[in-house]
């Protein structure tokens, strides 16, 4: 027998937020045998946003019984069976404070789910849709129990489902661990079929026509040996122009043309839009090594994300070995490090290991293709000249280039104690939290080290300790100031000490690749600033042998975009009165579009304000506001603004927007001009190499990623759209 469990709360903070709501049900197998509910009155202010998102006003709680006259009511209920939640120690971590304790066995879903299901995300809401379970009223305690219930019964059915030879090998490793999911897979019998099945990626439609014009500069910057910066839109259909021009060059000389791309998904649209032989080639760190991954497996204990993640990469069916055909999180992506391919501990001279290397297998079939594509990160970083050799390179997506090539590392205490021993780590940053707290001065939350800051003795007592555990960490914390490297010291929202450290040399970089190759092109749809292309030039180094060719939008009568300027009198941003106006824009223009909008914020503050804002008077007009970092995660509002744009609104970020094909949208609102922080510390470094960096620097950046966000609602919403601008300046 089990007891799902769900609470509702006034927050997320079992010290300060108090319990609104519990639901409950016992249940075997699909069968409900019993039921709990109830409100909690707890003699505290409701907030707005609970009661948006809830339903649960501070009137039904005043009704309700006081939660110590529920306790152990629902303590007898629960009894002494296994408990199951979706983030199960949230609402246990509430229970114990009000001094309701249980020692029964407990199984959190959100753990398991991603082990045998892949997802944009994780949410109970997301996991619920995907799988087709019905659950209508959602944020209600006793509805989110019985979806979990759900949720939890076509998990145990997943596990059955496991092959025959799969499950016993996990059953095999799964002895060596203590995961609180080992007797589910323990006391499964498997299947003859299993469930591992191929996902097939679905087409892209071809492009209708070439641009023939931008196919013949292209080949004849190839032929004549000269470098091409182009700026062609939707209507060109560059992308199928690249490839043709790619295609032609690599058959009439037989070697391989490179194309180098922001993203996977644009890698992904390359490759289906190509007629010859062309494969994606990533770094070696996105492979799997079977040789590290067997290591790993022999392992003599597992701890619970090892094993979690174990288990999900056996059940994983490995077309290419990628590590993009899993959805891993940050912790689950430290795991993957452990069994990914490693230049030094796979030996590629060796053939076994070879053969069982994906990185290797990828590396031998672009070998043999006419057209290479990978990622501007890979491309500036490929110093191991992992990228098979080629005279002849096609940068798109250019634009992102100087982002994509700025590598930025994050060090943290617990992720590096899965490397390194425990106590010399927490050496290591506790003398960096003495650093940062003598030494910050200017700044509450973050310290960008400068010269000075590299030769006092504390920063020394720092690169010591490093050195001390590993010389990987000592050339991180390093003794010596390089201008090419921003480092800072920061505070998470923990408060714990954390190091970033950034490389800022694109413009070095790709000065090497251009000395290196016999033509290069760079193209884009978004590269010109007030009609010129200095900016991209002065950023990314395009200084000599360069041709440049423009193709504007070519759209039709159907394919409108209608730039609406700020009001008169409109207030300017975070003055009085601006964010009720803008609020009143907001609401009126999805109610307008029946949802369909799409709002872009600077600032998770300005997010969370103006959900609180819009939200409620939008929810009784019958449209939904899907809220980056407040109803859910990126994968979360994503999916569901994608399943149905009618009746939604999507609130995000300029990133998240960016870095997206968002389909449905009519309406897109920049609520600001997306300017950089003056005080973020890759900006700030870049901003210095400049005379003026405003004007030549944040200027010219912002008016490109106005331009990208106007590109994006083109690219992805055919028809009539409308841009609104809310900052007056």
């Amino acid at each position: 027998m089990y007891i799902s469990l769900d609470l509702e709360t006034t927050g997320f903070d079992a010290e300060n937020d108090r319990i609104i709501e519990i639901g409950a049900v016992k249940f075997k197998g699909n069968k409900i045998v019993e039921r709990y509910q109830t409100i909690v009155n707890q003699e505290c202010e409701i907030p707005e946003i609970i009661t948006h998102i809830t339903g649960i006003s501070a009137e039904d709680t005043k009704k309700a019984p006081l939660f110590r006259e529920v306790a152990e009511e629902f303590k007898k209920f629960a009894g002494e069976d296994t408990i199951i939640g979706h983030n199960i120690q949230f609402d246990l971590g509430f229970l114990r404070k009000g001094g309701v304790e249980f020692e029964n066995k407990i199984y959190d879903t959100c753990a398991l789910a991603p082990v045998l299901v892949n997802s944009p995300s994780y949410s109970l809401e997301t996991l619920t849709e995907n799988l087709g379970i019905n659950h209508e009223k959602k944020h209600r305690a006793l509805d989110d129990a019985i979806a979990c219930m759900e949720l939890f019964n076509i998990l145990l059915a997943r596990i059955e489902e496991i092959s025959f030879p799969a499950l016993e090998e996990i059953k095999m490793h799964i002895l060596k661990s203590d995961w609180q999911f080992k007797d589910l897979f323990l006391k499964a019998k498997g299947s003859e079929k299993g469930t591992d099945k191929e996902e097939k990626d679905e087409k892209s439609e071809k492009e209708e026509k070439i641009n023939l014009e931008l196919t013949k500069k292209i080949l004849e910057a190839f032929e004549n040996q000269k470098n091409l910066i182009c700026e062609a839109g939707i209507g060109s259909k560059r992308k199928k122009s690249l490839l043709s021009a790619a295609a032609i060059q690599a058959k009439k000389n037989h070697e391989r043309i490179v194309i180098s791309v922001y993203d996977k998904n644009s890698a992904r649209e390359l490759e289906n839009l190509s007629d010859v032989e062309t494969v994606i080639l990533e770094s070696n760190e996105n492979y799997l090594s079977t040789k590290r991954f067997d290591d790993f497996k022999h392992k003599d204990f597992f701890d619970n994300d090892e094993i979690a993640r174990l288990i999900k990469v056996l059940l994983w069916h490995k077309k290419a070995g990628e590590k993009s055909e899993l959805n891993l999180n940050r912790e689950e992506r430290v795991v993957f490090d452990k069994i990914s391919c490693d230049l030094v501990e796979c030996d590629h001279s060796n053939p076994e290991i070879k053969d069982g290397c994906f990185f290797a297998q990828a590396r031998e079939k672009a070998i043999d293709a006419d057209i290479v594509i990978t990622d501007h990160g890979f491309l500036l970083d490929d110093s191991l000249n992992q990228i098979p050799n080629y005279r002849y390179l096609i940068v798109d997506e250019a634009d992102y280039v100087e982002k994509a090539g700025t590598i930025v590392k994050t060090f943290v205490p617990e992720i590096l104690e899965r490397r390194y021993p425990q106590d010399k780590i927490l050496m290591l940053f506790g003398l960096l939290g003495i650093f940062f707290e003598k030494y910050n001065k200017e700044n509450e939350f973050q310290l960008v080290m400068d010269e000075y800051h590299y030769r006092v003795i504390d920063w020394q007592r720092v690169h010591e300790a490093a050195a001390n555990i590993s010389p990987d960490l000592a050339n991180i914390f390093t003794e010596n100031y390089d201008e090419k490297t921003v480092n800072w010291i920061f505070q998470n929202q923990e408060g714990k000490i954390c190091f970033k450290s950034a490389r800022i040399d694109v413009k070095e970089r790709i000065g090497q690749i251009l000395k290196q190759k016999k033509s290069v092109v760079f193209a884009s749809p978004t590269l010109q600033v007030d009609g010129s292309f200095d900016f991209i030039r002065t950023t990314l180094g395009l200084y000599e042998n360069f041709d440049e060719i423009v193709y504007k939008n070519v759209l039709s009568e159907n394919e409108t975009v209608e730039v609406i300027p700020p009001e008169r009198g409109m207030p300017m941003p975070n003055t009085e009165g601006s964010l009720a106006k803008c609020g009143e824009i907001i609401i009126n223009a999805a109610l307008k579009n029946n949802g369909k909008t799409a709002v872009l914020f600077t600032s998770q503050r300005s997010i969370e304000e103006m959900y609180k804002k819009t939200a409620i008077a939008l929810k009784n007009k019958g449209i939904s506001v899907l809220a980056q970092g407040v109803t859910g995660g990126q994968g979360k509002i994503l999916d569901a603004f994608a399943s149905r744009p009618e009746g939604h609104v999507l609130f995000s970020n300029f990133d998240l927007w960016s870095n997206s094909n968002i389909e449905g949208v009519s309406c897109l609102i920049l609520t600001k001009i997306p300017f950089d922080h003056p005080m973020e510390p890759i900006f700030a470094a870049n901003a210095k190499r400049f005379q003026d960096s405003f004007m030549e620097y944040s200027l010219p950046r912002t008016v490109i990623k106005f331009r990208q966000a106007v590109h994006k609602l083109i690219k992805a919403n055919r028809g009539k759209t409308t841009v609104i601008l809310l900052d007056t300046r």
